[in-house]
């Protein structure tokens, strides 16, 4: 369902249906990954190699890809036939990655692997060293989240900001109720 949502939301709908699918969509699928988030590997290195093996890799390939193609077709055939002009921001975004069409415009989708990444990262640092504070650490996170899109007039690589604000919430409560029936 959420996948089907992420699509309606990506194609020409009606603005109703876009913005009832923007209103959830994205928690689900966070949720999702809380759900299916696991501790088994304790140690720090072995637990991020993983991670980026499997978000950043496939970031980075889907990334490369999706821009040869927008350099080849995309731009002179498609519907954004801007010129030159985007092209070296694009270069910057695939490294850059933030929640912005502005950087990855010729594959925007894409943004919430890297943000998936730093997100499974806090989430492993709070889980490991501060599991009595799951809930505090969530709510301190929450509120940075919210201070940083209100302050900073720049875009935080990687999903920054929305990885504070809906990541941590999520996989808080989820974590813990899952392992509670476990």
């Amino acid at each position: 369902m959420a996948i089907v949502l992420v699509m309606l939301t990506h194609l020409s709908v009606t603005y109703d249906l876009r913005l009832f699918s923007n209103s959830f969509h994205l928690s689900l699928f966070f949720i999702c990954t809380g759900i299916l988030f696991s501790l088994k590997q304790d140690n720090f290195i072995a637990f991020v190699k993983h991670k980026f093996r499997h978000l950043i890799v496939p970031f980075f390939f889907f990334a490369i890809i999706s821009y040869i193609y927008y350099v080849i077709v995309g731009r002179n055939f498609g519907n954004e036939t801007d010129g030159d002009e985007n092209l070296l921001k694009y270069i910057v975004g695939i490294f850059y990655a933030p929640a912005s069409k502005e950087f990855l415009g010729f594959n925007f989708p894409i943004w919430f692997l890297p943000c998936l990444f730093v997100c499974e990262i806090i989430f492993f640092l709070i889980l490991k060293y501060l599991p009595k504070y799951t809930i505090l650490t969530s709510c301190i996170l929450f509120i940075i989240g919210i201070l940083v899109k209100e302050t900073i007039p720049f875009r935080l690589p990687w999903g920054g900001r929305r990885c504070f604000v809906l990541y941590t919430l999520h996989k808080h409560r989820l974590y813990n109720a899952k392992k509670r029936f476990a």
